[in-house]
């Protein structure tokens, strides 16, 4: 009889450690990084958040370009086409109010959004286009804000495109606005700088927000590391038993 409790005893052992066994692979499991789930043109759902953020605090930022903008007009920065700068600021104040209203996030994963924020970016491109070629080279420097605004937005080939738009924009300013060629070179290298640090800052974000693991995954291995070993019975030589007289 004795021989037969160890023997019964001993497979429950074994197969609770099989099971605890198997609940910490899976929690262990639970910690890999999965592959981020993909939304349109190839976008993970956390550059989607990134972008949405960006396009919604974006909004700020145009306000401080409209209001730049209309001290400029205010100082007589461009007098001889004071009415045509004045009537852009009004343009761009409503194309900006109206696109705060955007929901971005969801937006974005459908043609609408997407072709909206092409509208958007080719619109704010013209904006600075138009404001340097009537009010002169000074509001040129609303690209350090405008061009990294648009590599961030964007993505997949409408990023390049958008880019390519814009340095062509550039070279065309470049051309026909009266500046320097010293100071005008010197503009498009710190543009150029400023995007690429934006790029390079957007996706170290992203994938340090990718690399975190969930808390639920943290739990789990709690679960299986300290609630799950309790529930293993004792050895056999340390319990009491009763005495069966064998």
């Amino acid at each position: 009889m004795l021989g037969l409790d160890n023997a019964v005893e001993s497979a429950n052992v074994l197969r609770m450690r099989d099971v605890t066994r198997r609940k910490r692979d899976s929690a262990t499991a639970a910690l890999r990084p999965a592959p981020a789930p993909l939304a349109a043109d190839g976008d993970t759902h956390i550059e989607l958040d990134f972008r949405s953020q960006a396009l919604r605090h974006g909004s700020w930022l145009g306000w401080l370009s409209i209001i730049a903008v209309l001290g400029g007009v205010a100082l007589d920065a461009g007098s001889k086409h004071r009415w045509l700068l004045l009537g852009l600021a009004l343009a761009a104040a409503f194309g900006n109010a109206v696109a705060m209203f955007v929901p971005w996030r969801e937006w974005l994963q459908i043609r609408r959004g997407r072709l909206l924020l092409d509208l958007w970016s080719g619109g704010l491109i013209g904006f600075v286009a138009l404001l340097v070629f009537t009010g002169g080279p000074n509001f040129s420097l609303l690209l350090f804000l405008a061009i990294p605004f648009i590599a961030v937005v964007q993505v997949g080939w409408r990023r390049g495109f958008w880019l390519t738009v814009s340095a062509g924009m550039c070279a065309l300013a470049a051309a026909l606005v009266p500046l320097p060629a010293g100071p005008t070179a010197m503009r498009l290298a710190l543009v150029a700088a400023a995007v690429a640090a934006v790029l390079v800052l957007a996706r170290t974000l992203c994938r340090e927000a990718g690399a975190q693991p969930p808390t639920s995954s943290y739990s789990a291995v709690r679960t299986a590391v300290t609630v799950v070993p309790s529930t293993i019975p004792p050895p056999a030589s340390n319990r009491s038993r009763p005495s069966t007289g064998c």
